[in-house]
Parts: structure tokens; C-alpha cells; sequence
């Protein structure tokens, strides 16, 4: 056990997303805490939930990568079409970054005046249009 060998905290990293999973773990002395990326772009208030009392996100990650095939071009975000009833929906949800007041920087304060699905594409069937305003 890693644990035992070191004596700075152990972090965990992996694909958890069920509170008590986690919980078990550090109870039983496997690590000190865990890490959390694709799940929380699935699920950005899960650590919220978990303190609420949640056990798990009504829609969790499906770990399908499409997150990482879209950054390049597009807000950082999940775009797992299963885990949205429509199209309209993830991109809301994507965007809602720029709407959100914890946020920085804020959509206004890019410039972003306009956000719109784009027309899909081979390589990008998901794409996302933000317009930009330039001038004064």
C-alpha cells in the first residue's frame, strides 16, 4: 500500500463519482482524497450533492472522451449526447459557465454576445457558434 510507504497525503484518481464508494475508500485507509475531472464537467455541483448527503448525479459521466475530442474548439464541457434529452439542452448546460457568477472570466467580459448551434460537421457534430463582438 502506497499509504503506509509515503507520509504526504495519497490522492486517488479514476473515475469516482458515488459518494460512498469514496467515502469507503478513505475510511479504510486506501488514500486521503480523490480527484475528480471528467465527472465534474459531467456533473459540476457534485461535490455540492456530496455535501448535501447525495450518493450519486442523476446523469453521471459516461466517460466517453467526447470532452476531450471538443476542447480544442469548443467550451470545455460534456458533450455526451445520452446524458441530455436534446441537443438544445447540452449546449445550454455547456454554456452555462459564462451564465454562471463564480465564473471568470464572465461572457461579457470576452466579448460574447451571441451563443447558437453551429452546423455540424464530420469532425465537430456537436459544434458550438460563439459570436463575439469586436469595436467599441
Amino acid at each position: 500500500m502506497i499509504k503506509a510507504a509515503v507520509t504526504i497525503p495519497v490522492l486517488c484518481t479514476g473515475g469516482f463519482q458515488t459518494a460512498d464508494v469514496i467515502r469507503h475508500a478513505i475510511q479504510d485507509g486506501a488514500f486521503d482524497g480523490v480527484t475528480m475531472a471528467r465527472t465534474l464537467l459531467a456533473n459540476p455541483d457534485l461535490p455540492n450533492m456530496f455535501a448535501e448527503g447525495g450518493n450519486k448525479a442523476e446523469r453521471p459521466c459516461t466517460y466517453c472522451n467526447r470532452c476531450l475530442l471538443e476542447v480544442l474548439d469548443n467550451p470545455l464541457g460534456c458533450y455526451e449526447p445520452q446524458r441530455f434529452n436534446s441537443q438544445q439542452e447540452m449546449i445550454a448546460d455547456i454554456m452555462s459557465i459564462f451564465e454562471n457568477e463564480r465564473s471568470y472570466p464572465k461572457a461579457a467580459e470576452l466579448g460574447v454576445s451571441k451563443v447558437e448551434v453551429a452546423g455540424a460537421t464530420d469532425k465537430h457534430p456537436r459544434s458550438v457558434a460563439i459570436q463575439k463582438t469586436y469595436g467599441h
